[in-house]
């Protein structure tokens, strides 16, 4: 018998697709039947130590711990570690899935008490990753020249080395990161898989005047082009680029419109929109809401510096929403050029850090609106999610690997 414990942080599982993926974990686990499953949920907001069973699964809520300095939430960890080990049932594989990182400290300290734990750790991101926008060479250059000595992006750089050497198993989201975090560590590939995330069928058919009603829900016209972008509002998903590129656009082809859902820094971007109404910023949408402009949206598109394995462009894949992207890391390899929509190249400047002309994406757009083939690439996204991105595709993946223990 086995006992899968799902270590999740009630505060952060919105951050970089984590929640949604959490999600898609608990679908998948409740059909397990022969495996016993215990939600870790830490920073709870319960006041102390609660037990609790929702629809058939275990959750153990973790109050929150005092956020302080880093030191502070080591000591938070370390106690975590003590107490899962005396719950730990010795006549069961016991396997503990992180999700984060930066939570080396209970990994380190079970499997320091309790040897004969399991440690599972999928890589949502990487934090130093993130702040270099993807540029490897540049941190390189920085360690050389004893630049990071006492940084943040040091103390991640070593703490991710530290989580991914002591995991038994590092799931990747990826080839790519799969590939550069394994040269940058040294990490044996053969503890590590590749898992793509998956995501349940949430796609609805709708007929083309159900499509016009929401068009006009929303103050869209039935001949607009509509282009999508959902995510985090930051710079390194290249929606500074991607508003300067539109207004470009626009002035070619007056009928766009480009809709921006998701959380952020607002006031980072309202200074480029101006008065351009053709720009919607919708805000944070739950996921009808989101799910109801997917489906009237005519493309989608993300332009990141670097990516695992986007929910965003899955949703787009589900909906039959042809993509614009980039090549970036990790995002490349989520959808074929000219199949399921079109790549933009990203390149190299001499420090290593990555860029794209805003020409070749107003040109992808161009180029987009022009194709006569719309419909089959449509068709194209959809199989390609139902073949790759699929929740049940994930869940015999991850079944997989619980069956080899």
């Amino acid at each position: 018998m086995k006992h899968f414990y799902l270590v999740v942080d009630r505060v952060d599982t919105e951050n970089c697709g984590i929640g949604t993926y959490v999600e898609q974990m608990l679908q998948y686990l409740k059909g397990e039947i022969e495996l016993s499953v215990t939600i870790i949920e830490l920073d709870s907001s319960e006041s102390e130590l609660k037990e609790i069973e929702v629809d058939g699964l275990k959750y153990l809520k973790i109050p929150l711990r005092y956020k302080g300095l880093y030191r502070d939430s080591g000591v938070y960890y370390r106690t975590v570690a003590y107490l899962l080990c005396t719950m730990m049932d010795d006549d069961k594989i016991n396997i503990f899935h992180f999700n984060y990182l930066h939570q080396y400290d209970i990994a380190y300290k079970m499997k320091e008490l309790c040897p004969k734990a399991i440690i599972w750790v999928t890589v949502h991101f990487v934090n130093w990753v993130l702040a270099l926008k993807g540029n490897v060479d540049k941190l390189h250059s920085l360690l050389r020249e004893h630049i990071l000595k006492e940084s943040l992006i040091l103390k991640d750089y070593i703490d991710s080395g530290n989580m991914l050497r002591l995991a038994d198993k590092v799931i990747f989201l990826s080839v790519q990161t799969q590939k550069t975090l394994c040269d940058e560590y040294k990490l044996d590939m053969c503890k590590s898989v590749v898992i793509a995330n998956g995501i349940a069928d949430y796609d609805i058919k709708i007929s083309k005047s159900v499509r016009n009603k929401i068009r006009n829900s929303f103050g869209f016209l039935q001949n607009d082009r509509i282009i999508l972008y959902s995510g985090r509002l930051e710079e390194g998903k290249g929606v500074d680029d991607l508003i300067g590129a539109f207004l470009i656009l626009l002035k070619k082809m007056p009928a766009c419109r480009l809709v921006i859902a998701g959380s952020g820094d607002f006031n980072r971007y309202f200074h480029l929109v101006r008065f351009c109404s053709r720009i919607t910023f919708v805000g944070k949408l739950n996921q009808k809401e989101l799910y109801k402009i997917y489906q009237i949206a005519d493309v989608g598109v993300l332009l990141s510096f670097t990516e695992q394995c986007s929910y965003t462009i899955i949703e787009m894949l589900m909906f039959g929403l042809p993509i614009i992207g980039t090549t970036a890391p990790g995002l490349s390899e989520m959808f074929e050029d000219g199949i399921h929509g079109i790549k933009i190249k990203m390149r190299k400047k001499r420090d290593g850090s990555f860029f794209y002309k805003k020409s070749e994406i107003v040109q992808a757009f161009l180029d987009f609106f022009s194709n006569d083939q719309v419909g089959i690439i449509s068709r194209n996204c959809r199989a390609h999610y139902e073949r790759m991105y699929s929740l049940k595709t994930m869940s015999d993946r991850m079944a997989l690997l619980l069956k080899a223990l």
